[in-house]
């Protein structure tokens, strides 16, 4: 274990080793950045370097990371050069519009939706993709969506299920109702077989975690109003919504496929600009379980999308040394590309990197030694229940209990000069 420390220091030390990102990854990470700042390409920006990329990887590095649309309307003003290959233009150009179309038909569905809970007098609030595309995203197309999520108070949250069915959509849970409400924070998704559009009905923000608890009744105090298309909605207070962004990416895609979560944040944090606690952050970024979990998204899209934390979060981009030092720190920083962006591992040292960096993360108080020792066996997934398990424990225990027998062994045996 001393030698794997050793080479991976040896390896982290290097500034080219490790996750280093391809031309193509780093003109969509750039690009991306210039879109959610309302800026798009003009033809003083196609360099040389333009001509050079391979646009087939270029687009796939978009769609996997689901950025395509956001990519095709940054670069919209200059698709009349010529200096993109005609296949992937066309691609590039009926992506947005489908999106644009599919992003209406998310608005419609919500519009009924919320009119039909209104009508039963179900309390909504209305979060994620559906409230930021339509408000802080550059063009409403830019964001693409999947589903509409909702969160409904757990006691009437059946009495929604079963309203969403009957007008017409599919359950596509494999269990009774009651099931979900014990077990998960959500239900499987509802979808509508006309539209194809489906709702992701929640009855908690977050799954229960056993490290620290979220008073998700404030999630409610505090929501305020919004409009969207002329429907008055609860959203999300500012404070609770750069929360929950951050924590949807710590925690909701286990520190993976990560990029248009870290551009909600940097758009919330402009889009907001003003409406931030300083008190309430600097509290909760210091505390050992939830700081970590906030500095990460935090340092990241503050240092890659511009994201504008002045004024109530000092020093931003370096958040993770409020908890991390050393090498642990080192780590971090050059696992942030995995972060970032849907990245193979291109060797064994890339795979152990990114397991030991989620140790990190979820676990800064076991030690770098002992998340070294935990990355080696990694758990089904990475909730906070997930790697706190007996079995993590156990397997920590028993590595530290053989540690300490060695070295009061070591320190008992008899001396062979002394002669003892």
């Amino acid at each position: 274990m001393t030698q794997v420390l050793k080479t991976l220091a040896n390896r982290v030390s290097r500034p080219d080793s490790l996750l280093s990102l391809s031309a193509e990854d780093t003109f969509v990470l750039a690009t991306i950045k210039k879109g959610v700042q309302g800026n798009r390409f003009c033809e003083q920006d196609l360099l040389a370097e333009f001509d050079q990329l391979d646009w087939a990887k270029v687009l796939r590095v978009a769609f996997e990371n689901r950025v395509a649309s956001l990519l095709s309307y940054t670069l919209a003003p200059v698709f009349s050069s010529g200096r993109i290959p005609q296949k992937q233009l066309v691609i590039l150009k009926k992506f947005f519009l489908e999106t644009t179309q599919r992003n209406l038909r998310i608005k419609q569905s919500l519009k009924e939706v919320l009119l039909a809970f209104e009508k039963f007098n179900i309390d909504v609030i209305v979060f994620k993709g559906a409230t930021l595309a339509f408000s802080i995203w550059p063009n409403m197309a830019t964001r693409q969506m999947q589903d509409i999520d909702l969160v409904v108070d757990k006691i009437r949250s059946i009495e929604a299920a079963n309203l969403l069915t009957e007008m017409g959509y599919l359950f596509t849970g494999d269990r009774d109702y009651d099931w979900y409400l014990n077990h998960t924070n959500e239900f499987p998704d509802f979808v509508n077989p006309v539209s194809g559009i489906s709702v992701e009905l929640h009855h908690s923000f977050f799954t229960p975690h056993k490290c620290f608890n979220i008073d998700e009744d404030l999630f409610w105090e505090r929501s305020s109003i919004s409009k969207i298309d002329g429907i008055s909605v609860k959203v999300l207070n500012p404070n609770q919504l750069l929360m929950f962004l951050c924590l949807h990416v710590s925690i909701g895609h286990f520190l993976q496929d990560n990029i248009r979560s870290l551009l909600d944040i940097a758009l919330v944090t402009r889009g907001f600009n003003g409406a931030f606690d300083p008190e309430l952050w600097g509290k909760m970024l210091l505390e050992p379980r939830l700081g970590p979990l906030l500095a990460l998204p935090i340092s990241i899209s503050s240092k890659e999308f511009g994201a504008d934390f002045r004024g109530f979060v000092k020093d931003p981009e370096s958040a993770l040394s409020l908890h991390y030092s050393g090498m642990s720190l080192k780590i971090l920083e050059k696992a942030k590309a995995h972060f970032l962006l849907k990245i193979r591992a291109k060797n064994t040292y890339e795979k152990v990197l990114r397991r030991i960096s989620m140790e990190i993360v979820y676990r800064p108080e076991l030690g770098l030694f002992r998340n070294v020792i935990c990355s080696f066996f990694p758990q089904p997934n990475y909730t906070l229940v997930g790697v706190n398990s007996s079995f993590s424990k156990k397997f920590v225990s028993f590595w530290i209990r053989l540690f300490r027998l060695v070295k009061m062994k070591q320190h008992h045996a008899p001396n062979e000069e002394s002669g003892d």
